[in-house]
């Protein structure tokens, strides 16, 4: 993977939850809304142009930004759905890269239970659905 498309990749997780938090009606598509959100709940300064340059994919989250994307994301509704939201979460929650491919997530599905107020079994079909999506153990 050359560095272009790796670099493309980094900020795909931030962009999805940008663009779902934007869309929400507390928000009504307004980046200087979210941004303000944002800046309440972290207690750091947040604009909303720096919001549309992440959406864009022009700049990067850092980590306690991701972090509180994530769980905002999560509390309106947002669910990992593709590998890389996975991947993402997993090193948000656990702080290690890891392959979601392997092992036990009955933790992790507890974990996006108590932060997102929906039942385990939502993340668990939800990781089931990704697995099937990206044709895990199977020959194609």
């Amino acid at each position: 993977m050359n560095s272009n498309s790796q670099d493309k990749t980094l900020g795909q997780f931030e962009q999805s939850l940008i663009k779902f938090l934007a869309g929400q009606s507390a928000f009504n598509n307004s980046y200087d809304a979210l941004a303000s959100y944002l800046s309440e709940r972290t207690g750091k300064n947040i604009n909303g142009r720096k919001i549309n340059f992440m959406a864009r994919g022009d700049a990067y989250a850092q980590k306690w930004l991701k972090h509180e994307l994530a769980i905002s994301g999560l509390q309106f509704g947002w669910v990992p759905n593709s590998v890389y939201d996975w991947e993402a979460i997993v090193h948000l929650l656990t702080g290690k890269r890891q392959s979601i491919f392997a092992g036990d997530n009955s933790e992790l599905y507890r974990q996006l239970a108590d932060l997102s107020g929906k039942t385990e079994g939502v993340f668990a079909a939800a990781y089931q659905h990704m697995l099937e999506d990206s044709h895990y153990g199977k020959n194609i």
